[in-house]
C-alpha cells in the first residue's frame, strides 16, 4: 500500500499541471508538455501498482483468516 499516497498525490498534482494551476519543470524532456506526459506515465503506474497490491493485500488477508487466530 505504499505506493498508493504517491500515485494519487501525483495524479492530483498533475491534474493542477495540466490545467495550468502549477508549473512543471521541464527537467530532461524537450517541453514542459513532454515532461507531463513522462510525469503522467508514471503516475499512473505507481498508482495502478500500489492499487493492485493493496487488493492483492486484502484478499490474502481474507483468504487466510484476517489474522484471527494467528500468532500474534
Amino acid at each position: 500500500m505504499t505506493l498508493v499516497p504517491y500515485g494519487l498525490v501525483g495524479i492530483g498534482y498533475l491534474s493542477l499541471c495540466s490545467v495550468g494551476v502549477v508549473g512543471i519543470r521541464q527537467g530532461e524532456p524537450a517541453t514542459p508538455g513532454r515532461a507531463l506526459q513522462v510525469a503522467w506515465v508514471g503516475a499512473g503506474a505507481f498508482a495502478g501498482y500500489g492499487v493492485a497490491l493493496a487488493v492483492a493485500a486484502r484478499s490474502y488477508w481474507r483468504r487466510t483468516g484476517g489474522g484471527a487466530g494467528g500468532v500474534c
